[in-house]
């Protein structure tokens, strides 16, 4: 296709999933070098696009000014002005749809086959395990004319996140003069059947503190309740901060600081592996082969149990009643691990 001069790239939400369409940005910015990519996001999560020197975050605030049909109309309009020859929407939702005509030429980012996506609607949406997420965006692009290369060559397919000035600053309240490797601990994930049980992400806490490492609670306010299940079973005397209180950013500032980052199958688990902290997935019902994250210093524990993966994003019951893929997945083993990644890192 002819070189165009701007481009608007559509992914507004989750955080996981922002952080996993990195290296399309980047695949699109090395295809058209003289291009500026304008990149629409939710708000919450434009700071993990700030430092990106690929792209130029647009935040979408769906509570403020953007706010329902009548918010999105003038969004929509503020965008047609910046005539854009390209949009490419890696979303590919309704409201997204109506946000494609505000440039000539559109791509969009379609994960199932149309009988596939008629079989969802009914109930029948087995597991997308084909390939991993950020090689589906990367699929998306082929019209650009953008290889990705070999399916077991992914080093192109590696997200990223720059920190900044400002994620560090608002981490450092956090955190005092402590000289101890900070383990962060994120017990908590969207979907309940994706979370090991908090009890155990207990025990573990006990584990860690007893061998000497300070303890990071990593989440939000939803969270909480977790945070205080996790803070009951640690000895007197023993504390931990959390993150509860912290943005986007500062989450990111804070999981920067650690050694090691424990974590079910949720964002704090991509930002980790983006920021090239150590992390360590712990997965049940979804797919690694699909949402495990990506970088040099990432690992994942999964029991391949044979009814697993049962869902492409996790659900709030478990189909056979047991969950047992993440019940029986024991503390030591997760411990003996962890320990394993925090020498291989001293």
């Amino acid at each position: 296709m002819s070189q165009p001069d701007k481009i608007l790239l559509i992914r507004l939400s989750a955080l996981g999933d922002v952080l996993l369409a990195t290296p399309a940005a980047r695949l699109v910015a090395e295809r058209f070098p003289n291009a500026r990519i304008d990149w629409l996001v939710e708000a919450p999560y434009a700071p993990l696009l700030t430092g990106n020197p690929h792209v130029r975050p647009i935040a979408y605030d769906k509570r403020g000014r953007d706010r329902g049909l009548n918010g999105w109309r003038q969004l929509r309009a503020r965008l047609k002005s910046e005539r854009y020859d390209l949009v490419i929407d890696l979303q590919n939702k309704p409201k997204t749809a109506l946000l494609r005509g505000v440039a000539p030429k559109a791509l969009v980012f379609k994960k199932r086959t149309l009988l596939q996506s008629l079989g969802a609607l009914f109930g029948q949406d087995p597991p997308l395990a084909r390939a991993h997420a950020t090689r589906l965006f990367g699929e998306a692009l082929a019209p650009l004319d953008i290889d990705l290369g070999p399916q077991d060559d992914e080093r192109r397919l590696v997200p990223e996140l720059n920190l900044t000035e400002a994620m560090k600053a608002e981490a450092e309240s956090l955190f005092g003069d402590s000289a101890r490797p900070i383990v962060g601990l994120s017990p908590g994930t969207r979907w309940p059947t994706k979370c090991w049980p908090v009890d155990k992400f207990a025990s573990l806490a006990v584990d860690l503190s007893a061998r000497g490492f300070e303890l990071l609670l990593i989440g939000g306010p939803d969270e909480t309740r977790d945070f205080s299940t996790i803070r009951a079973a640690l000895p007197p005397g023993v504390t931990c901060r959390d993150t509860a209180r912290l943005s986007v950013a500062g989450l990111c500032g804070a999981i920067h600081h650690c050694a090691l980052v424990i974590s079910g199958d949720s964002g704090p688990a991509h930002i980790a592996a983006a920021l090239k902290t150590p992390s360590l997935t712990l997965f049940g019902p979804t797919s690694p082969e699909r949402w495990a994250p990506r970088g040099p210093n990432a690992e994942h524990l999964s029991l391949n149990l044979a009814c697993s993966p049962c869902s492409n994003h996790g659900a709030l019951r478990c189909p056979l009643g047991t969950h047992a893929c993440l019940r029986e997945l024991a503390v030591d083993t997760v411990l003996q691990r962890a320990l394993a990644m925090l020498t291989r890192e001293s």
